[in-house]
């Protein structure tokens, strides 16, 4: 079962990929089909989202970003995938001890990101 991803986590992800990509929020408008004025609101720094509205839900579709909190495992990078195959020894406990380990370092690299 899926579920959603807490909105700060997918607004500090978009931020994060406009960023890498360096492109404007003119072209984010354009490319997703959302007013700009949404687009500020959206990677503000002002009040925090509280919900998933249309905009956000566009924008996110534009940077292939997920909302949901699983995803398939073909939609994954090879990279990612390669390095947790690399890492685990096959075991169900070596399994539950590496996602812990990468729940964790999740959590401090978002942490990072929203703090810049």
């Amino acid at each position: 079962m899926q579920s959603r991803r807490p909105i700060t986590e997918v607004v500090s992800e978009l931020r994060s990929w406009q960023q890498e990509r360096g492109i404007t929020y003119e072209d984010i408008a354009m490319g997703a089909g959302v007013d700009l004025s949404s687009v500020y609101r959206l990677f503000g720094d002002g009040e925090p989202r509280k919900r998933y509205g249309k905009a956000v839900k566009q924008v996110c579709k534009f940077a292939n970003i997920h909302l949901d909190s699983t995803q398939a495992a073909s939609e994954v990078p090879a990279v990612v995938r390669d390095a947790v195959l690399r890492t685990w020894d096959g075991s169900a406990e070596h399994a539950n001890r590496l996602a812990t380990a990468i729940t964790a370092v999740g959590d401090l690299i978002r942490q990072a990101v929203s703090s810049k």
